[in-house]
């Protein structure tokens, strides 16, 4: 496939992978990220995308440490930062990397995430998510309800 091709191209059409997307269901931003995730043609198609709240009492851990192979060692870990994982093949994506999987899953066109990769790209990316992370997230947080 030419390069041209593979940059305007959506992952949607050839990817049959099954995602896991752990969120944060006690902060405001975040569930309305994933409310509008929802909204999404493959967010919609349950069977491909399992959108799960860590937040939530009922969420066992425990369980879902066999699933994920001990890639996750605990719930504070998986709300401390963007957590995605592939069941397909197994791999918990975590940060940038998890939204450029998530991102990539629900369609998006691959020149708006493949820069991500790029350096200095990746580094800039990587930085701002931690910043986000430390300064902007528990703001927003109280305000978006």
């Amino acid at each position: 496939m030419s390069l041209i091709r593979r940059l305007f191209s959506s992952s949607r059409s050839t990817d049959l992978k099954i995602l896991e997307v752990l969120y944060d269901g006690s902060c405001g931003l975040c569930r309305r990220e994933i409310s509008l995730l929802r909204q999404t043609k493959v967010g919609r198609d349950s069977s491909r995308t399992k959108f799960i709240d860590i937040a939530n009492r009922d969420f066992d851990l425990e369980e879902k440490m066999l699933h994920w192979k001990g890639q996750v060692k605990s719930v504070d870990q998986l709300l401390s930062e963007m957590h995605v994982f592939d069941v397909t093949n197994g791999i918990m994506h975590r940060r940038v990397g998890a939204f450029r999987h998530l991102y990539l899953h629900l369609g998006a066109p691959s020149f708006l995430v493949h820069w991500t990769t790029i350096p200095p790209f990746d580094s800039l990316m990587d930085s701002s998510y931690t910043l986000f992370l430390k300064y902007i997230r528990p703001v927003l947080s109280r305000i978006v309800s």
